[in-house]
């Protein structure tokens, strides 16, 4: 009867250390459930700016901030991240990391917020969820 007892303390260990694992997984390492998935259906034209803040972050910022408060400081909660719509369209690493270079985007948010699949990771955390940009189009407005 003891050794049945052990076996059970044992399965409920095993059990209660796989969805502290998994709790973990989820809660410190990117995965699919990071993911944003439904997208808006209004289409938007926005110019914004790479902001380059030295974290896992969202980096980039619409200007609308700029012209409606000529003295605006960026705020993560304004940020957002981008993705491409197409692989193919992806911005250049040296227009991306160029601060303060202007480009138009048109696409849409996401509804939920979520990271990017194609985001890069600055550092070894998890991002905080953000809104998200998928663009179809952008064009380089200012250098």
């Amino acid at each position: 009867m003891s050794t049945v007892r052990h076996i059970n303390k044992f399965r409920i260990f095993i059990i209660f250390g796989l969805f502290i694992g998994l709790f973990l997984y989820l809660k410190l390492a990117r995965n699919f459930f990071d993911r944003p998935f439904i997208l808006a259906d209004e289409t938007q034209t926005i110019e914004a700016v790479y902001v380059a803040w030295a974290c896992d972050c969202p980096h980039w910022l619409s200007t609308h901030h700029y012209t409606t408060t000529p003295d605006y400081e960026a705020r993560e909660e304004d940020c957002f991240f981008i993705e491409p719509a197409d692989t193919l369209n992806a911005l250049p690493p040296s227009m991306v990391f160029s601060v303060r270079t202007k480009i138009k985007f048109t696409g849409r948010f996401y509804v939920d917020k979520g990271i990017p699949e194609s985001y890069v990771s600055v550092g070894d955390f998890k991002p905080a969820h953000a809104r998200v940009f998928r663009y179809e189009y952008y064009e380089l407005i200012s250098n």
